[in-house]
């Protein structure tokens, strides 16, 4: 992840889009290795297209670069990168590193969408953890400071007879 969070980062894609296309790239055969050099080449490809490929991205009426991707986020870029039909066009757009990652997920789209759908799912799990976990801290250290107080009134009752006593002596 290293190596294409910070890119990600820099494009404004957020983690959850990222890793489902990680799960994406390697549910599809692909060695996690290449899923993220390959996100990554593919990043900085796109962020900033050569002459030839622009050239291609006008050829399907697209324009992709870094303020589209920040705009559109890793999904609807991809959803304009399908408009391409050609994968020798992809190739060269891409760059055969990008295209081992970006292939499968144009390939199984709908399925990537189902992965980021996931992770958003995931991550709003996780926070209601997060919650329930603070709101339970909160009653336990209420409950402990009530504990506390219970204790410190039955000490005293307990050694209320021996002060009385030193204090008449």
């Amino acid at each position: 992840l290293g190596k294409v969070i910070p890119t990600a980062a820099t494009l404004g894609v957020g983690f959850a889009e990222v890793n489902a296309a990680i799960a994406g790239i390697t549910l599809q055969g692909q060695k996690a290795e290449i899923a993220t050099s390959g996100l990554n080449s593919a990043f900085n490809k796109l962020a900033a297209p050569t002459k030839e490929g622009n050239e291609i991205l006008g050829k399907y009426g697209l324009t992709v670069n870094a303020a589209t991707i920040k705009a559109d986020g890793l999904v609807g870029t991809l959803e304009k990168l399908k408009k391409i039909t050609s994968d020798q066009d992809k190739i060269k757009l891409f760059g055969s590193e990008a295209f081992k990652a970006l292939g499968p997920l144009l390939n199984n789209f709908e399925k990537f969408k189902e992965l980021v759908g996931n992770q958003a799912e995931a991550a709003g799990v996780a926070q209601k953890a997060v919650e329930n976990l603070s709101n339970a801290y909160s009653t336990l250290s209420k409950k402990n400071e009530n504990l506390r107080k219970e204790v410190g009134v039955s000490v005293f009752k307990q050694i209320e007879p021996a002060i009385g006593a030193v204090l008449k002596a």
